[in-house]
């Protein structure tokens, strides 16, 4: 990850926990993917088997997907909030010269519409 943003899931307050059902186990993979490492790194530092991490780690991923979703969503990261962040990006500007003429960017606008397409699964 960028930046200094790590995620130490004990610390979370209540509110934003993930759901029960998540063991600790899993709550450990998912600070460890957060935190950028890959799948099976994860899943061996959260205490997964090796042979568990390498042969399973898809399926701990899809264990712990529903957690993640709820957990950015108590977070307060809604899809209405991603939305709203989506139409801002669709509607960038830049600012050019000694005059700061504001003008359209089109390199983020177009980024901004392919993670759209791709979110919504209208682009591979």
């Amino acid at each position: 990850m960028s930046g200094s943003a790590t995620l130490e899931i004990e610390n979370l307050p209540a509110e934003i926990q993930p759901r029960s059902q998540i063991t600790l186990r899993q709550r450990k993979y998912f600070a460890n993917r957060f935190n950028g490492m890959n799948q099976y790194k994860a899943a061996r530092s959260a205490g997964y088997s090796e042979t568990y991490a390498r042969d399973h780690a898809n399926k701990i991923e899809m264990s712990v997907k529903v957690g993640m979703a709820e957990l950015l969503e108590r977070a307060g990261l809604t899809d209405k909030l991603l939305a709203e962040y989506s139409i801002k990006g669709l509607e960038a500007t830049k600012f050019y010269g000694n005059d700061l003429i504001e003008h359209p960017d089109w390199m983020v606008r177009h980024k901004f519409l392919v993670l759209i397409l791709k979110l919504t699964g209208r682009l591979p």
